[in-house]
């Protein structure tokens, strides 16, 4: 499955918070924009460099075809910053997942039995070793 990161605060907080070995242990095929990353600061972009090395995290570069389209997004919703645009633009051609922080404290329970109210998340989606990776 191919995950679209189209918010630079999603790459910030992974950065911030320690999680990026974590992050790139799911075996999804992550991308973002070069625009995306523009937002980063240098220590920030230096954290995702091995991982954009190897494969990991790949970063899509804008045509000047596409930086029109977004330009014109950008023209019909001026409150909407090129970054936001180019987010807009990138959900036209490819599914993605996006999320928005809470504004107050959530707590996510992972758990291998059904306790009732959760939702299922397929096992194919998680690498084999996911136990050694989120112990417990």
């Amino acid at each position: 499955m191919k995950i679209i990161v189209n918010d630079a605060n999603i790459l910030i907080d992974l950065v911030d918070i320690k999680i990026l070995p974590y992050f790139f242990q799911l075996k999804f095929e992550f991308h973002t924009t070069a625009i995306i990353l523009d937002e980063l600061f240098e220590e920030q972009k230096e954290a995702l460099f091995p991982y954009i090395e190897t494969g990991q995290l790949s970063v899509d570069n804008i045509t000047e075809e596409d930086l029109m389209e977004i330009l014109m997004i950008r023209a019909t919703n001026p409150n909407l910053s090129e970054q936001d645009c180019s987010a807009f633009y990138q959900k036209l051609y490819f599914n993605t997942l996006t999320f928005e922080f809470p504004s107050e404290n959530k707590t996510f329970y992972f758990s291998k039995d059904d306790i009732g109210k959760s939702h299922k998340i397929h096992k194919t989606l998680f690498p084999k070793e996911i136990d050694s990776i989120f112990p417990g």
